[in-house]
């Protein structure tokens, strides 16, 4: 079969599993700010991503997709699977042009069976856009070093780019490029010329957005994550891996990979897997020191150094034996031990549209309805008051004449009223610890309110608060 027919084949095959149920489970917290902002003006998305520490380049791009697919948990979520399928062919393309036919077989299936390429390629995030810029940028990086600098720079240079606008934490496959050029290619006049004249336009174009990036970064004290441990390295190698087992095995690959390597030197086979050990190795210990200072560490961050990570066991298989019968059968283990991971991809458990619909249900006239933390308030808002979201401008005007308040435990605002209704129906996101109702009322000390139910939601609650009749109004 040829290239090109195989990797379709490939991007076929990852479609039917990646557009399967895409609306299954509720968009989550993150999906549900890509929601609210896509559906704004480029000028909008481009503000907004100048106060944050997400570049605009997805959001601009989910902008146009959604216009034409909608803002549904399916019509946003289709473009990661279709990104992600994308890349299953293209990675199996390079494989097979650098490394050869069956390296490519071997890194698309692993990377096809991957629970965690699965799952984010039903993610409304930029991770999928990552993986496919990052092969594309490595397969331009390859072909500038095979031609001696005689192509690919300007594409690598611009394709870098893009991943730099795409995402911050890519910055890696900068210094993970370098390095294969300084080991191997230090005095290849052409190709360093080359490399250096892309890397400056990558610098160059990545430049007018540089004091943003400089302006949002978080510290230690801002950041949503802490500075990682060691301790967090096993079950992170585990998580991008797929399980323990396949880590195992994969482990023994590597090992046997790197002995060769010192044995041979700067053979070609060498090269690649040393080329394909820091596409690997340098995302992912990059962002963990990175992390100690701006904490950045976390799977989905560095998932498109697993993309270096299959097409590195490719390679490594390909190299057992000449003939068909070893790298088949390593082969074959690994695909087995892919699919003994039912349980390795990360669970989706904020069911807002379970939680949205009994609030509806549960709401009357007289009922309030408290979101807690005020983060939290998109996702509640895209399932309970759909007309709400979508007036962006005034959304928590909107959300207000509806007595939805998006409140911190012991916060106010102007347009909290001065005393809350007989019943209350306070919904929480219970990974965050809330505290008792007391500390979302405007008057301090008791308020009379008693639960009277509670709702689990996987990790949302929504809980029922009633004032005694007995009990007159604060004021």
């Amino acid at each position: 079969m040829r290239p090109l027919a195989l990797a379709a084949l490939f991007v076929l095959v990852n479609l039917g599993l990646k557009l399967t149920d895409l609306d299954a489970d509720s968009l989550w917290m993150d999906e549900a700010i890509t929601a609210f902002h896509v559906q704004q003006s480029p000028g909008n998305i481009l503000e907004y991503a100048s106060r944050q520490q997400n570049p605009p380049a997805y959001f601009l791009l989910a902008h146009g997709w959604a216009s034409l697919f909608g803002l549904s948990e399916a019509g946003l979520r289709s473009l990661s699977a279709v990104l992600s399928s994308l890349t299953a062919g293209a990675l199996f393309l390079l494989g097979a042009r650098f490394l050869g036919t069956f390296a490519g077989v071997v890194a698309a299936l692993l990377y096809t069976l991957s629970p965690a390429q699965i799952h984010y390629a039903q993610e409304a995030r930029a991770y999928a856009l990552v993986g496919l810029l990052c092969v594309a940028s490595f397969a331009l990086f390859f072909d500038l070093l095979e031609s001696e600098g005689k192509r690919g720079g300007v594409r690598l240079g611009v394709v870098n780019a893009l991943l730099l606008y795409t995402h911050y934490v890519t910055a890696f496959v900068l210094p993970a490029q370098a390095l294969g050029v300084l080991l191997y290619h230090l005095h290849s006049r052409g190709t360093l010329r080359t490399y250096v004249r892309s890397g400056a336009l990558t610098i160059g174009l990545f430049l007018p957005w540089l004091p943003t990036l400089l302006r949002n970064l978080g510290d230690s004290g801002g950041s949503w994550l802490e500075p990682p441990t060691l301790g967090l390295l096993p079950p992170a190698v585990v998580a991008l891996v797929g399980s323990a087992k396949l880590a195992i095995v994969s482990g023994v690959l590597v090992t046997k990979g790197i002995f060769d390597l010192f044995r041979k030197g700067a053979a070609q086979t060498g090269r690649y897997t040393t080329y394909l050990l820091l596409w690997t190795v340098v995302p992912f210990l990059g962002d963990f020191a990175a992390s100690q200072i701006v904490p950045a560490f976390a799977e989905r961050y560095v998932l498109y150094a697993s993309l270096g990570f299959v097409l590195l066991l490719g390679h490594l298989v390909a190299q057992l034996h000449r003939g068909p019968i070893i790298p088949g059968a390593a082969l074959a283990l690994l695909a087995l031990l892919a699919l003994d991971v039912p349980d390795a991809s990360p669970n989706r458990t904020e069911h807002w549209r379970e939680l949205s619909s009994f609030a509806r249900a549960e709401k009357t006239d007289g009922t309030a309805i408290l979101v807690s933390p005020v983060w939290q308030c998109l996702s509640f808002a895209y399932y309970f008051a759909p007309e709400a979201f979508a007036d962006h401008v005034n959304i928590r005007a909107r959300l207000i004449e509806r007595d939805v308040h998006c409140l911190d435990a012991g916060s106010q605002d102007d347009s909290t009223p001065e005393s809350w209704p007989a019943r209350v129906i306070l919904v929480v996101d219970t990974s965050r610890n809330p505290p008792s109702a007391d500390a979302f009322f405007p008057v301090g000390g008791a308020t009379g309110h008693e639960r009277v139910a509670q709702h689990p939601f996987g990790l949302l609650r929504a809980d029922v608060y009633e004032r005694p009749p007995s009990l007159p109004l604060l004021q």
